[in-house]
Parts: structure tokens; sequence; C-alpha cells
């Protein structure tokens, strides 16, 4: 069996758990012998000419094949130069035919529809390819991405007048180009990334929208959308929340939920043990976006100090410098995935407040398999796991969160025994099995 694996990038250049999972996927799928390959969406700053598959460095010994020219990706955005998503690039369809034929691709596993021209999916499905697709984000049945508006939560349903209003306040495509370019890439690792990307960014917020989004390309951008989703064969939903999400929006879909894991999470199992009055340590993953909880939490644990029996610190890592925010919340530094174990053990417990739906998050499952209790929102889809062991630590408001908060602060040894019901639970932690379930959807 030859697979195709497509994602927006590959690590280090990119991060994320989609890109981290698709990669590993590949990996894992490449040593059961399967004929594995990967394609990326390429550069996106200097777009000329006709957008082809060409070869690009291989990754960790798998072939790797760039398209030249994709659509932009939007990220987490959106983009209010809605043309630009809606106008495919020129494509030689023969050339791309032959390529196809050439490499005798059985699946093409689809990690993410961004930077994917509609026409290349269409040419795949048209030589007899089986195409899957992992629900690693709400891309296309929300125009930005994870139904989070300029305002806030968004709870319609995908409307033009709406979306067009919310997209009219995204970035340009410009700014979309560069923040998927090479170019940024090279600045980030030196150091002047957030900074580049800090004056982009306000500078474009602060811009009035010349040309507001019309309800008539919304219209043409949710249509195209529907034409990526009918051309799917099998859907793999990491969660619950994800599969009934989607079918909210587009029926009933073929597919099964097949929760996300990683490798290397086998026998990492410890104990947390919190001695008699020391503060609790709880973590955070990711960045200072609203839509992430980051502000969400560093206030209500503001709030929470005035409570005398209030005792958590928490340390974020979102990227930032070492800096105390207020006494019991402060910033790190992102970190190298390879010191994941030392940071988790380092934690009583892990906290993922997000704001917007996720479909997964697989930084919970990481902490789980280390022994690390987690409390998390329930519009996060890997609740589904968190349920199985300590249902008490979903929460569904604010005034859930802070009443579990003082519980764990009153008496730490709550956190001990969720640690204790980690282990003794069967959860299955390991990522062959999971390779074979995938395995199972390609059949």
């Amino acid at each position: 069996m030859r697979v195709l694996h497509y994602t927006v990038g590959l690590p280090t250049m990119r991060n994320g758990g989609s890109i981290r999972y698709a990669a590993s996927l590949a990996q894992a799928q490449a040593r059961l012998g399967l004929d594995v390959s990967i394609l990326t969406a390429g550069d996106t700053l200097f777009k000329s000419g006709k957008s082809r598959i060409k070869s690009a460095i291989q990754f960790k010994g798998i072939p790797h094949f760039q398209i030249t020219t994709p659509i932009t990706p939007t990220l987490v955005y959106g983009s209010r130069d809605i043309n630009k998503q809606i106008n495919e690039p020129n494509i030689d369809d023969d050339k791309i035919k032959n390529w196809i034929k050439e490499q005798k691709i059985d699946i093409l596993h689809v990690h993410s529809f961004q930077g994917l021209p509609l026409k290349i999916l269409k040419l795949f499905k048209d030589c007899g390819v089986k195409i899957i697709y992992t629900t690693h984000d709400f891309t296309g049945l929300c125009l930005k991405y994870n139904f989070i508006n300029n305002k806030g939560i968004c709870n319609k349903k995908p409307n033009p007048n709406i979306c067009a209003h919310c997209l009219s306040h995204a970035p340009s495509d410009f700014f979309l180009r560069l923040l998927n370019s090479k170019l940024y890439r090279l600045f980030k690792k030196a150091g002047f990334g957030k900074l580049l990307k800090k004056i982009s960014l306000g500078k474009i917020m602060k811009e009035n929208t010349s040309k507001p989004v019309s309800d008539n390309s919304v219209n043409l951008l949710m249509e195209k959308f529907r034409g990526y989703f009918s051309l799917v064969d099998t859907y793999h939903f990491n969660s619950l929340q994800t599969r009934d999400e989607f079918e909210k929006h587009l029926g009933a879909l073929t597919g099964k939920v097949i929760h996300l894991t990683m490798p290397g999470l086998e026998d990492k199992y410890k104990p947390v043990r919190i001695e008699h009055n020391r503060p609790i340590n709880m973590g955070y993953f990711g960045n200072k976006s609203v839509h992430k909880g980051f502000e969400f939490i560093k206030e209500l644990s503001r709030q929470l100090l005035q409570d005398s029996d209030y005792n958590i610190n928490i340390t974020a890592f979102s990227g930032d410098t070492d800096f105390i925010i207020h006494p019991a919340f402060k910033t790190k530094p992102s970190f190298d995935p390879d010191n994941l174990s030392k940071i988790l053990y380092s934690l009583d417990v892990l906290i993922v407040p997000s704001i917007c739906l996720e479909t997964f998050s697989l930084v919970v499952i990481e902490a789980l398999a280390h022994g690390r209790p987690v409390i998390i929102s329930s519009r996060v889809g890997a609740k589904d796991i968190v349920k199985q062991i300590t249902p008490d630590f979903i929460y569904n408001s604010s005034d859930d969160l802070k009443r579990l908060l003082l519980t764990i602060s009153r008496d730490s040894s709550v956190l001990e025994k969720a640690s204790g019901l980690i282990n003794q639970s069967n959860l299955n932690y390991s990522f062959d099995k999971h390779t074979y379930d995938i395995l199972e959807l390609y059949q």
C-alpha cells in the first residue's frame, strides 16, 4: 500500500499538534513497511507560475514533496482577501495526474485543507485514490478556524452576512503569506519572529478595510469547502465532540472516532506527590491568544489570590521570556519537545482552558501518560479521555473552575488520588496500536 500524507508543513519548520502527529504517523507507517511519502504546502511569499508538485528534502528518510504556489494557509486567522482563497492557482492537470499515477498512490491522508488547491484534491480523486481526512481543526466549517470571531465565541451557524463581517477583521493575504514563508521562519529562528508578527499584525488590524468582504464571496468560499468535504471517503474523527460538530454541519458522515496519541508515551507514568503546604504547580501549554484561554486563566488566578485558601502557582509555557505577571502566575519560553517529560514531571496538574472548540489537544494524552491530572474545558475534544478517569475535572463555567481550583488548594491529596486513578485506568497510549487502527480506516 502506498500512502501519501498531506500536511501544511513539517517539524521543525512548523509547530503544532497536527504537524507533530502527521509526521509521527508517517514515520510509524514507514517502519511497518508501508510505502509512505509526504506532501506539504510550499513557500507562499513569492508565488509565480503554475502550481505543481516538486521533490523536496527528505524527512527522516521519507520522500517529501511540495506544492508550489499553494493557496495561502490562513492558520488561525482567516483572510479578509477572500478571493485569494476562492481563486485556484493555475495547474497543469496532465502533469499532476501523471505524477499521481507514477507514484501509484493508493491513499491520500489529508491532515488539513489549508494550502491544498481543490483542483489538486479532485485530481487525486479522479485517479481513484482513496481520501482520508483527519479532523485536526474546523477549517471549512468555520471560515476562520475555530468558531471565534473578533468579539469572542461565535455560536452562529455559518451565515454569509455574519461571516463576511467577521472576515473583514481578518488579516490580509500578504500578511498570511509572510507568516507562512521561509523568510518569516528565518526571522523567528533568529529571535525576531514575534516582533515582526506583532508589528505586521498590529498595523493590519488597525487598518480600516476599504473593501469589506461581500456576502457573495463568503457564499463562494463556503461552496468551495463543501467541494473539499464531498471528496473525502472516510473521516478520522479525533473526538466525539468533533464528530458531532462535523455532522451538525455536514450531515451523517462515513468515519470513525479514534483518539490521538503520540510515540513514546508508554511507561512514562510517575505519581504526583505534594508535600504538606507546598504550593501546587499547575502548567498551561499554549500561546497567549484569547481563544486558548490564556487571558481567562490569568485573570481568574488573580481573582483567586483574594482567597486565603488559594495555593496554586501557574506556569504558562507561552513562548515568552521568563516573566512574573502576578505572584501566582508566570510565563516561560516554549520548550523543545524533547524536554516534555522533564517539564511534565515538574508539574502536579495541567490545565487546558480553551474558550474555542478544540478538536482534541494532544497535550492532554501526553500529560495523562506522565501521571499528571488534567483540568479541562468542556469545549476541548480530549475531555472524552479525562471523562473516563476524573470527570469532575471537566468544567463548564468560570464558577465551576473556581470551585475546583479552591477544592484542590484546600486538599492537594485530590490530585494525588487523581494521579493514582490514571495509573489504574485502561488507557492505551501505544502508537503502534493507534497506527494499526488508522490502517483499518484505509481498508
